[in-house]
């Protein structure tokens, strides 16, 4: 009996007995890879990555990721700030002597108002990667 080069399934050939046993061994087979590859999507899902980008408008907000991240990097789109960019990790935030500039929270993080170093400057373009 032949099998196939990659996954080595049966194929019976025409001079071959009948008879299931090379039918269950390919259905054994493919059952188990089917089991790994499911595993291996569960771990996947996991791990998220979001990217996107939002427009500044010097007020509070939260950016809404439908999960609470682990990281956040937001940089600036437009080129307009001497601060290009920020990583923020879970437990810390990205701040100047006023208040927070960046802060994860439940489903998203939150950019604050108009301080310098600023991430929510009026009509700038702020693109950011999450990671939960």
């Amino acid at each position: 009996m032949q099998q196939t080069d990659k996954y080595k399934l049966n194929k019976p050939g025409v001079d071959d007995p009948i008879t299931p046993v090379p039918l269950n061994e390919n259905a054994d087979k493919i059952e188990a890879a089917l089991s790994d590859a499911a595993a291996r999507i569960t771990a996947l899902e996991a791990h998220r990555i979001v990217v996107g980008s939002y427009t500044g408008n010097e007020a509070d907000r939260t950016i809404a990721l439908g999960f609470t991240p682990i990281a956040v990097l937001v940089c600036n789109a437009s080129g307009t700030s001497t601060l290009e960019s920020s990583l923020i990790v879970t437990g810390s935030s990205a701040q100047d002597q006023y208040q927070n500039q960046i802060v994860i929270v439940g489903n998203g993080f939150r950019v604050t108002g108009s301080y310098y170093p600023d991430f929510n400057r009026e009509g700038v373009t702020y693109n950011y990667i999450a990671f939960a």
